[in-house]
């Protein structure tokens, strides 16, 4: 994926501390507007697994430099992201990002199911189907 296309952007760097081991996820934001640009819209750095704590200061960031009115979030399946979009934004919509969505489909119904679905949604004359896997 080129990074015009990335929508965000997630790694893990583990730093040594004093005999342990720091997990620290530098995180990007974009968006896209209604021109097709994707302006990013910060990086936070987060110390350990996510938190509402995390989370809460990222929204309070964003709307404190002016973020006001969101047609959709696209997220992953965090219940304390989707509940500060609700709090926050209550006139946004939300959906679960297609990477998200996939993955649960994988983990959580049988192989044949799962083949099934994929064959589903694979449009004809497309050479990869919309659901990897």
């Amino acid at each position: 994926m080129s990074p015009d296309q990335a929508n965000g952007f997630y790694s893990r760097t583990f730093q040594l501390g004093i005999g342990k081991l720091h997990l620290k996820v530098p995180r990007v934001r974009t968006a896209l507007d209604f021109d097709g640009h994707k302006p990013v819209l910060g990086y936070w750095v987060n110390e350990g697994g996510e938190n509402r704590g995390f989370w809460s200061d990222v929204f309070q960031d964003l709307i404190s430099r002016g973020l006001k009115r969101v047609l959709m979030f696209v997220t992953d399946d965090f219940s304390v992201v989707k509940e500060l979009i609700e709090k926050l934004y209550p006139l946004a919509d939300h959906q679960l990002c297609y990477v998200h969505m996939q993955r649960s489909l994988m983990r959580n119904l049988s192989e044949r199911t799962y083949a099934e679905i994929k064959r589903r949604y694979t449009l004809p004359g497309r050479a990869r189907p919309l659901m990897k896997g």
